[in-house]
């Protein structure tokens, strides 16, 4: 926590992907509220268009669950294999297909 509040008093201003970010670097930062900012990354929508669905993508499962996003260490990305393995092996589910898509440094972990 000390560390974290000597990094926002020494900042010039704090970018958050969203507003509970934003409230840390206000509440826990103290920092004034016209010097963070919330910038948020997403699809070009110009881009992106609804399409039919294609059930062969479901290799034949009734439901898919994708996670779209950086697979870093600070991502969760180890929570989200263990749930995997819990739904899959304890609750022995067969009609789900998990899909991850992105990359980073634990892509190959």
């Amino acid at each position: 926590m000390l560390a974290e509040r000597l990094t926002f008093r020494t900042a010039n201003v704090a970018i958050a992907t969203n507003e509970s970010y934003r409230e840390v670097a206000l509440v826990r930062g103290g920092m004034n509220r016209d010097r963070t900012f919330v910038v948020r990354s997403c699809p070009d929508l110009n881009r992106v268009r609804k399409q039919a669905p294609r059930p062969e993508l479901m290799e034949g499962r009734r439901y898919m669950v994708v996670y779209l996003g950086v697979m870093g260490r600070q991502d969760g990305i180890d929570l989200w294999l263990q749930s995997i393995a819990t739904i899959v092996h304890q609750q022995k589910r067969e009609d789900i297909l998990f899909v991850l898509i992105g990359a980073g440094t634990e892509l190959l972990h």
